[in-house]
């Protein structure tokens, strides 16, 4: 954050939290859950640009730098971001 605010360059910081994840712990063991969590945070850095921050920020919670990006962009991103985890199955011993 503060390479964007000494270069004066759009960026944003989107939070993504991961709804449910103490059901996924609790019902299908902790490894699961640490499934779970490589998952998300693998399908984030494969969309993520050269430059862009990616961060465990707890423990189902990321955070997501975007350097360069101008805020109507931003939205965007975050809104794809939204739709692709709104509908993403998680698939543990063929239970979703």
């Amino acid at each position: 954050m503060a390479q964007v605010a000494r270069n004066r360059h759009l960026g944003g910081l989107i939070y993504i939290d991961i709804d449910n994840f103490k059901q996924i712990n609790d019902t299908l063991g902790h490894a699961a859950g640490d499934r779970l969590l490589l998952q998300v945070a693998q399908i984030l850095l494969a969309r993520l640009r050269e430059g862009d921050v990616m961060a465990r920020f707890g423990g189902d919670e990321f955070t997501v730098l975007l350097q360069n990006m101008n805020p109507s962009l931003l939205v965007h991103v975050a809104e794809s971001f939204h739709r692709m985890f709104e509908n993403f199955p998680f698939l543990e011993d063929q239970q979703v």
